[in-house]
């Protein structure tokens, strides 16, 4: 196990622990004058699983700097549970924006929040199993034919998420200057403000642009044929299947619930439409990916065989 990979996992564990504790610490805290609170937590089981994953996050960093073999199961244990749960997550989150009207002004909560888990699969989960997927496998040399389809299909993919950012913007943002349908007006003063809108842009481009900067970086790296690219790119399309695979099993479809069935017809149900996107979208680009990197390994430095016997 070499050390640079082992350290920049431990990197990745140690900001995942630290997002759990900063979230989890807090509602060991009852809050001032309240005196069941603490009976109350004390019966969710729920905080004490967080702090039990901590623990083994926290293990799981310390075996990896000490480069022990179990440190990557337990890696891409850890990582898994992380992702199945981000998975849900976005799922309920795309199951939010095509199931809530426009009545709010400012940002949905649903938006900052989708982006906020696409910025963790993207700059973090993904990484950590790109790095503990090059632990386990041997340098190959790629086929750069079958590495340019499949940079073509993941820039498409890349393409496809920015439009799909882009579009469903103007159906989560109701600015301060709107007075249509929906709108929520402060007393006589159409367009203003209510004291609950949330337009910080900033921190959605801080969610969005490092997220589709990591996405264009392994665009490039299998154009390149880059080995740990192309490692990215199988990863990149294993998160999707999963996410595509969780949204075909939990989005509802039924038409009073579901704002798709304004625009579309009810055979086309979101969740068939994830369930379409892995055959038409991920088997291709793993085909592609898979036929780049296992070309045949990279020999060890040194003569050759034939060479050797010559002399």
């Amino acid at each position: 196990m070499k050390r640079g990979p082992a350290v920049a996992v431990a990197a990745i564990l140690a900001v995942e622990l630290a997002y759990i504790l900063w979230t989890t610490l807090p509602e060991f805290v009852p809050q001032p004058g309240c005196i069941l609170c603490m009976d109350a937590f004390v019966m969710s089981p729920l905080p004490w699983l967080w702090m039990g994953f901590a623990v083994l996050l926290f293990l799981n960093a310390a075996a990896v700097l000490l480069r022990k073999r179990f440190a990557i199961v337990l890696g891409f244990l850890t990582q898994t549970v992380i992702l199945v749960g981000l998975a849900r997550n976005l799922s309920q989150e795309i199951g939010w924006s095509l199931s809530e009207g426009t009545s709010w002004s400012g940002l949905a909560s649903w938006y900052p929040d989708l982006l906020f888990t696409v910025f963790a699969l993207c700059a973090v989960v993904g990484p950590a199993i790109t790095l503990l997927v090059v632990m386990i496998t041997t340098v190959t040399t790629p086929n750069f034919r079958f590495a340019r389809v499949a940079a073509l299909l993941l820039g498409g993919q890349l393409v496809a998420l920015v439009s799909a950012a882009l579009m469903s913007f103007p159906a989560a943002f109701r600015g301060c200057d709107y007075t249509g349908p929906g709108a929520i007006i402060v007393g006589d003063s159409p367009g203003s403000c209510p004291d609950f809108a949330n337009l910080d842009f900033g921190r959605l481009f801080v969610l969005a642009i490092p997220s589709a900067t990591i996405l264009l970086l392994v665009c490039i790296g299998v154009w390149r044929g880059r080995d740990r690219a192309l490692s990215a790119g199988i990863v990149w399309q294993a998160i999707l299947a999963l996410v595509l695979i969780v949204m075909g099993a939990t989005l509802w479809d039924e038409p009073n619930q579901n704002y798709w069935y304004e625009r579309f017809p009810i055979g086309t149900s979101p969740r068939f439409v994830a369930d379409a996107l892995l055959l038409v979208v991920v088997a291709p680009t793993l085909a592609a990916l898979f036929a780049a990197r296992s070309w045949r390994r990279v020999r060890a430095a040194g003569p050759s065989p034939t060479a050797a016997a010559t002399h």
